[in-house]
């Protein structure tokens, strides 16, 4: 776990903990992280959920999640306008991804390889129309 302090770091701009193995959850000051740009935590395989806090972070351009096979859901990302990058490749177990299709900037979105991940009605056609310019990989969808 990420210490409380975390928070204190407001003018921090990217956040890179790739590859953090034992990383089992992360701290909700991390929503007072309201200038960051980039956060990476790929490959933290024991992650189990994200802070609901991160809906905060409305700076935010690149969430990477690759391999994070503990993680069954997203907090509530509708409110991530900034976000034009989203990364989730081989998360196994994610299942929902809440208010994805609010996310106006989004460019990229990899879902590949997760197979668990469920979409509701509408939201993939959405985010078709969203996306038809975009490199945008559709391996693992189901609705």
């Amino acid at each position: 776990t990420l210490p409380e302090s975390i928070g204190n770091l407001t003018g921090l701009e990217r956040l890179d903990l790739k590859g953090c193995f034992t990383l089992q959850r992360l701290s909700d000051s991390l929503g007072n992280l309201t200038g960051l740009q980039s956060l990476i935590l790929s490959g933290c395989s024991t992650l189990q959920r994200l802070p609901d806090s991160i809906e905060n972070l409305t700076s935010l351009r690149t969430l990477h999640l690759a391999c994070c096979s503990n993680l069954e859901m997203l907090p509530n990302v509708g409110n991530l306008t900034s976000l034009r990058t989203l990364h989730l490749a081989c998360c196994s177990s994610l299942q929902m991804v809440p208010n994805v299709e609010h996310l106006s900037s989004l460019e990229y979105l990899n879902v590949s390889q997760c197979s668990k991940l469920q979409w509701g009605a509408g939201v993939v056609e959405q985010l078709r129309q969203q996306l038809e310019e975009s490199c945008f990989i559709e391996e693992g969808w189901q609705e």
